[in-house]
This record gives structure tokens, sequence and C-alpha cells, in this order.
């Protein structure tokens, strides 16, 4: 039963946490829109992109996991070891 628990506070503490990094990674989104590169002339905000999609990922991973867990489907559980050392 507390491995139920520290699994829902992980998932509860770790989707703040993302959704406020996304939140800083729109917010400098938005301000590196201002300047382009050099060489290329694209917009310094293409490297931000990655953050802002990979938060949002999780967010949205997070919350449907929490959504299962809690209304008890069973979710996956991974292996102990790497396939490699199988």
């Amino acid at each position: 039963m507390w491995q139920w628990r520290v699994d829902i506070f992980a998932r509860v503490a770790t989707s703040p946490f993302h959704s406020v990094v996304a939140l800083f990674a729109v917010e400098t989104y938005k301000f590196l829109g201002l300047f382009t590169t050099s060489v290329l002339v694209w917009p310094e905000s293409l490297f931000v992109l990655p953050i802002l999609l990979g938060a949002i990922d999780i967010v949205i991973t997070e919350a449907i996991l929490l959504y299962w867990q809690l209304n008890g489907y069973p979710l996956s559980t991974p292996h102990p070891l790497p396939a490699g050392t199988e």
C-alpha cells in the first residue's frame, strides 16, 4: 500500500514541476523569438522548442497515468533489468 501512495505522490509532485518548466519555456520562447541566429537566420526560439514540447508531454503523460492509477486501471510494470542484461 505504501508503494501506491509514494507513486501517487511522485506523480502529483512531478506534474506541477514540469508545468512550471513549460511556463518558463513559453516565456523564454516568446523572448527569444525576437532574435535570429547569425548563420542560418533562424529564430533563436527554436532552441527552446524541445524543452517546451518535452515538458508538455510529461505533464500530459503524468495526468493520464495518475487518472488511470486513481481509477484502478493496471499500469504496466517495468522490467527490473535492461533488455541487454537479461
